[in-house]
């Protein structure tokens, strides 16, 4: 098991919803997370957007290896279609040198 530290925040919230951007100390990892509270298979769409990354870096995608930049993770982020009951989703993003 790894343990991760770093801050976490909470990137809003809504009655039924939650997103959250984890964020390691030395800002080398970032996670972006979702859970939907949704209690139907009805269709929900969420954007989340990640904080405090440095937009002129790139960051990889685990799993996928598709590169971001800090702006794009920040200012566009990804968009989540889910029509499970209590959907969740995670990027995990690392910085690359």
């Amino acid at each position: 098991m790894r343990c991760f530290f770093g801050s976490v925040s909470s990137l809003g919230t809504s009655s039924r919803n939650a997103f959250h951007d984890l964020i390691s100390e030395d800002k080398e990892q970032t996670i972006l997370f979702v859970f939907a509270n949704a209690t139907s298979h009805e269709r929900h769409t969420f954007h989340i957007r990640a904080l405090d990354l440095d937009p002129d870096a790139v960051y990889v995608e685990d799993g996928t290896g598709k590169e971001y930049t800090g702006d794009f993770l920040m200012n566009i982020g990804h968009m989540l279609t889910s029509t499970q009951e209590y959907g969740t989703a995670c990027w995990v993003y690392n910085k690359k040198h």
